[in-house]
This record gives structure tokens, sequence and C-alpha cells, in this order.
């Protein structure tokens, strides 16, 4: 019997994002809860988002920090006509492997990838920095880390926003006849979360164990007053599913 079976366990990913990781739970048989959180919305109209992006043949380094920069970077980047093209002689960094492998999927080569997979570790392994152009394709609410280190390490930094995320309150209902285990894969995902929840939080939370993707959105968590049981490491779903099956139920 899988140490996950018959526990219900909430995930708050957004809806077009979840499938994948609530058949790998479902396999290990436990009962998915799927609450989105939060949506993704693209970025159209923005001139200044716009020019950047006409601009990225100019960059030493485009970095993506997420599967959604990635895609909706490169559908702002077809809507405007800006080419797969445009990025010869551009070196791409992406912050971890699912970033690297939906790029690659689209035939772009990815030069780094850090090994510890938050943004500012990005600055870690691109080599030379100062006097250097990067171009950051995010979404709106990207931490400010990695393009600090990069500016105070002498970078020449332009940030792309291509992606909002939004509140949703679409799993609020499902929520109510209780769960085991949450599982949050952004910061987003946490505080939205809670929001949803209102004043139910504390007691829906009381007896559920708290699992996130890796530090970033461990802090958010912990700011949001939730103890958290497991963090994955690697920070990835793989990373994710490995942490849920090392705890047991009442580990919140």
């Amino acid at each position: 019997m899988s140490r996950l079976d018959r526990l219900r366990i909430v995930v708050t990913r957004p809806a077009s994002k979840s499938d994948a990781l609530c058949d790998r739970i479902e396999a290990l048989g436990a009962s998915v809860i799927r609450a989105p959180s939060i949506e993704i919305l693209d970025v159209e109209g923005d001139h200044a988002q716009e020019s950047l992006l006409r601009a990225l043949p100019s960059s030493d380094w485009v970095v993506f920090t997420s599967v959604n920069g990635v895609e909706a970077g490169l559908r702002a980047m077809e809507r405007i006509g800006v080419h797969l093209s445009h990025f010869d002689g551009v070196r791409i960094a992406a912050v971890g492997p699912a970033t690297a492998a939906a790029l690659r999927d689209r035939g772009l080569a990815v030069a780094v990838v850090p090994e510890r997979h938050v943004g500012s570790s990005v600055a870690d392994v691109v080599g030379p920095i100062t006097g250097r152009r990067f171009l950051l394709v995010r979404g709106d609410l990207a931490s400010p880390a990695l393009p600090s280190r990069l500016r105070a390490a002498g970078g020449l930094v332009d940030e792309a926003v291509v992606y909002r995320t939004v509140a949703s309150g679409a799993g609020a209902e499902v929520l109510r006849s209780g769960f085991d285990i949450v599982t949050f894969t952004s910061p987003s995902t946490v505080r939205s979360f809670m929001t949803m929840l209102g004043d139910a939080a504390a007691d829906s939370l009381a007896n559920a164990a708290v699992v996130t993707i890796g530090p970033v959105t461990s802090q958010a968590a912990r700011e949001a007053g939730l103890a958290v049981a497991a963090e994955a490491d690697p920070h990835t779903i793989d990373g994710l599913i490995a942490a849920l099956a090392s705890i047991s139920p009442g580990s919140g």
C-alpha cells in the first residue's frame, strides 16, 4: 500500500498546469482535490514589453525563470513578429529543468541551468556579469532577487513582463469536505489560497500538512503562518512527489 493511499491532497496550481501533478499523485493512491488558487494570463498590448522583446538580439543573455515565462514569452514574440532566429548569438539561461525542457521543446538551446533551481541562482552560472546585457522574461510577481543581484554585479538588466498572476476562487467549494495535505508550487499559490479560505483558513489547515516546491514558496507559507512539513529537493514536480511520499498524516 502506498504511503499516500486514500489521503486527500490539494493541488493549488492553475487548472491549465495541474494535470501532470494530479496524475502523479493519483498514481500513488491519493485522492486529488483540484483547488486552483491562481490563473495565469498573458500580458498583451504592452508597448514597453514589446520594445524589449524586439530588442532581444542586442542582449548577451535571455533568462527564463519559469515554464509560464517560456510559454507566454514565446506567444508574445510571435504576436509581434519576433522569431526564434532572433535568439541567434544570444545565450539562454533557464532557472530549472522544467523551464529548460520547455525551451528545448521549442527548438531553443539552453546554455545554463543552475544547480539550485531558484531565480537568483542564475547569477551564479552566467559567467562575467559586468557590462553584459540581460533580458529577463518573467511574470508580474517574479522575485526581485535576480535582477538585483545582476545589477549589483554591474549587469545591464531589462525585464519583459509577459504574464500576470491573478487570484482564482475556483477551488473554494471543493475544500469544504476537508483535506490531509496541501501542495504549493509558488508564493502566489500560497497567498491566493489563504485569501480563498478566508476566515476558515485556520480551521481548514489545523490538521493538514503543507508541502512546497522550494524555499521561496516555503518562505511565503511561513509568512502566512503555516508550518511546512516538507519541501521539494530538487525544486521540481519530481521533487514535490518525493516530498509528499516522505510525510504522513498529521505532519502539519
